[in-house]
């Protein structure tokens, strides 16, 4: 028993010196917001390579990401904690400052941001308080905390920015899809595992579409929520061996975040790997809807990591696995609850005619 308590204690103590060792890194590599455009061609001499560079799709509802540490709107858990005055303000200032910046000194760097908005949604008389605030269709200002800055001001830098109206994808065929049968999740969820998986795929299909247009190569890609806070400065990509894993069946490797500070469900809210090997997860709403289900789940049900995991390394070899220094937690606003809002059906669909 006693050895089971000095060993509670020697893991605590860990942690806490880790963090207070992540703190100090991070600001010592912290850069402001504020630095002049003139020097951005020496701050960012990649951002017009027409290789080597990064696409990051940036999917998902805003929720906490425009809220500051001290407004008192975020839930003050063990996440919330992590972050005090000598960080970046918001959730996506960590984005910007420890994700976007390093990327940015050894790559080109572009930005494909989807979101979806009620269709009657109208913020016109919204009152500036961050809280309040939710994007309507065509409104590119929720885009604005993540692009607002030097990284992407004359520099080569790409970011571009989609709010669309939600509409319903669920039709007579995806609506039997045979999967639904066990999915872990209530019925009115179906559609919003739709919706996260299609967003994440309209993200990819516009680097695709960039990259055709731009006669440029991306050698990486990124997925990630805009709820997520980045804990210290992503590391070099070039540290990451995105090759086989020993005692894996894989021919390669994708990446997550780590577990060391978030033990359980961070396999799908961020993602890093080869540019080919991310097209299979950020594609993979095709798969959902057109190909046989697979998911990797020991229980009776699944969940969308059971069948990130299942279609990704069962079917593609490719290995998921996280990586100790990409330090990231999900902050939650106050009072969080899951939108459980579907949008009205389609006006047209599917009609069987040989009845």
């Amino acid at each position: 028993m006693i050895c089971m308590v000095r060993t509670l204690v020697m893991f605590i103590c860990f942690v806490q010196l880790s963090l207070e060792a992540a703190k100090l890194r991070r600001r010592l590599e912290f850069v402001p917001l504020n630095e002049t455009s003139s020097s951005n061609g020496t701050l960012f001499p990649h951002g017009k390579d027409k290789s080597n560079r990064v696409a990051i799709c940036l999917t998902g509802q805003l929720r906490s990401a425009n809220i500051t540490w001290t407004s008192g709107h975020l839930l003050q858990n063990a996440n919330w904690r992590m972050f005090g005055p000598d960080d970046p303000p918001t959730t996506a200032g960590t984005i910007v400052e420890w994700l976007f910046r390093p990327l940015s000194h050894n790559h080109g760097v572009d930005v494909f941001m989807y979101l979806t908005a009620h269709p009657d949604a109208n913020n016109s008389e919204w009152d500036g308080n961050p809280h309040t605030y939710e994007p309507m269709v065509g409104d590119n200002r929720a885009c604005k905390i993540f692009s607002d800055n030097d990284i992407f001001k004359n520099t080569g830098n790409k970011f571009f920015c989609l709010v669309e109206p939600e509409y319903k994808l669920m039709n007579l065929f995806l609506d039997q899809l045979p999967q639904w049968k066990t999915y872990g999740k209530p019925k009115n969820h179906n559609e919003q595992a739709l919706a996260q998986l299609h967003a994440i795929y309209r993200a990819n299909l516009a680097a695709k579409e960039y990259a055709l247009v731009a006669n440029i190569e991306y050698a990486y890609k990124i997925r990630l929520r805009p709820d997520t806070a980045f804990v210290k400065p992503f590391p070099v990509l070039a540290s990451l061996n995105f090759g086989s894993l020993p005692g894996r069946d894989c021919n390669s490797t994708i990446f997550y975040a780590s577990k060391a500070i978030y033990k359980n469900g961070n396999e799908d809210w961020f993602n890093v790997g080869r540019s080919n090997d991310m097209d299979v997860l950020l594609d993979r709403y095709m798969a959902f809807i057109s190909d046989p289900f697979i998911h990797n789940s020991p229980r009776s049900w699944w969940d969308l990591e059971n069948h990130l995991m299942g279609h990704v390394e069962m079917r593609h070899k490719i290995c998921l696995t996280w990586y100790y220094d990409i330090w990231m937690v999900v902050i939650r606003k106050d009072h969080h609850h899951y939108n459980t809002w579907e949008p009205s059906s389609l006006p047209y669909d599917w009609k069987e005619m040989s009845e």
